[in-house]
């Protein structure tokens, strides 16, 4: 029964080659253009966006990747904080953010740096509060800092628990401003007023190497690298088992920088992506008060989605009188089969066929 129905099916399209290839064509032409306004529509905003994003600049205009994520938090606003308070939100931003977002990380990195110190020569230390600083200076760590740098002078800065100097790497701009050289000993002085008793903190530092960017537009750099030039760098493990204990309030910025592929984010997925960035938000303002989400596509994200459908219901409002024409195309394409087929019907119903014969024919 099954192969005699397909035998007088496809009999029956052959005898009506031009109706069949007219149903076809209208079907298909129905069909590209229910389909194409969705897919033009998220097509061409997507490249929209992107362009959007890619113009989005940071600091000193310099472009942005398109779906860059900075958290930051900033202690000139909301107070310095401890390592201990830093920790469990940077064990969440480092290790469990870039899964929950879901896109390939293509580049991350941590910022971490004090309040500002003051800057003398070692030699003039007993003279500090007399004379006038050689500058105003910060000392602080970046994640994988040394894999985008070149070493013009010394060496990069390794810990050293056995010695009281502590080995700094500066910029090259810096050391042409102040002309501080490598090998050279310098005291930083900062007064400490965070706790119940006022303080002195004097830190002795040694210029261990000189720095300047291999390539200072690579996506890896968060800020302007010039921005870098007052902040003394040293290995993360030395800020904290060597800088950290001799302060109080350690930590007055810190930043955490992660760069995404969004090359395959579709309309489709923009809620989700969405919802899952305010979550890590909520969790990570739970960690730490007042960290705050300062970089991102969210708000091109949220305007790309209404634009998206706004844009889809104009297309299909064009696209209806059209369609109408096609629809009745192929209304009076069936219409012309059915009455060509009104006999054959008749006369296979005559000759035994059930009706589900014919409802599979």
């Amino acid at each position: 029964n099954l192969i005699s129905v397909i035998l007088v099916a496809l009999k029956r399209l052959w005898n009506n080659k031009g109706l069949t290839l007219c149903s076809i064509v209208g079907l298909t032409t129905a069909v590209a253009l229910i389909s194409s306004v969705p897919l033009y529509t998220d097509a061409a905003n997507f490249q929209v966006l992107k362009q959007r994003l890619s113009r989005a600049e940071g600091d000193g205009g310099r472009p942005r990747p398109a779906f860059a994520f900075m958290y930051r938090y900033i202690g000139a606003w909301h107070g310095a904080i401890e390592m201990d308070d830093y920790a469990p939100v940077n064990e969440y931003l480092t290790r469990s953010v870039p899964g929950l977002i879901g896109l390939p990380l293509e580049t991350s990195t941590r910022h971490v740096k004090t309040d500002n110190f003051s800057l003398f020569p070692a030699a003039d230390a007993s003279y500090i509060g007399i004379r006038q600083p050689l500058g105003w200076v910060s000392l602080g760590f970046i994640q994988d800092f040394e894999q985008h740098i070149h070493v013009v002078d010394g060496e990069f800065p390794t810990l050293d628990m056995e010695s009281d100097v502590i080995s700094v790497l500066v910029s090259q701009a810096f050391s042409n401003e102040t002309g501080v050289q490598v090998g050279e000993d310098y005291v930083v002085f900062r007064r400490d007023d965070s706790g119940d008793q006022v303080r002195q903190v004097q830190i002795t530092l040694r210029i261990g190497g000189i720095w300047e960017p291999i390539d200072a537009s690579h996506p890896f750099w968060f800020y302007n690298p010039d921005t870098m030039n007052s902040v003394f760098l040293v290995p993360e493990e030395t800020f904290r088992l060597r800088l950290a204990p001799q302060m109080r309030g350690e930590i007055y910025a810190a930043i955490w920088y992660m760069v995404f592929d969004g090359d395959h984010v579709r309309t489709d997925d923009v809620p989700g992506l969405l919802g899952r960035v305010r979550y890590a938000n909520t969790r990570v303002s739970a960690l730490l008060p007042n960290t705050t989400l300062d970089v991102s596509p969210v708000d091109a994200l949220e305007n790309y989605r209404w634009t998206t459908f706004v844009m889809t219901i104009v297309l299909y409002v064009f696209a209806a009188p059209i369609l109408g024409l096609v629809l009745y195309f192929i209304g009076m394409i069936s219409g012309m089969v059915v009455e060509r087929q009104r006999g054959e019907i008749a006369i296979l119903k005559s000759r035994g066929a059930g009706d589900l014969q014919m409802v599979g024919i």
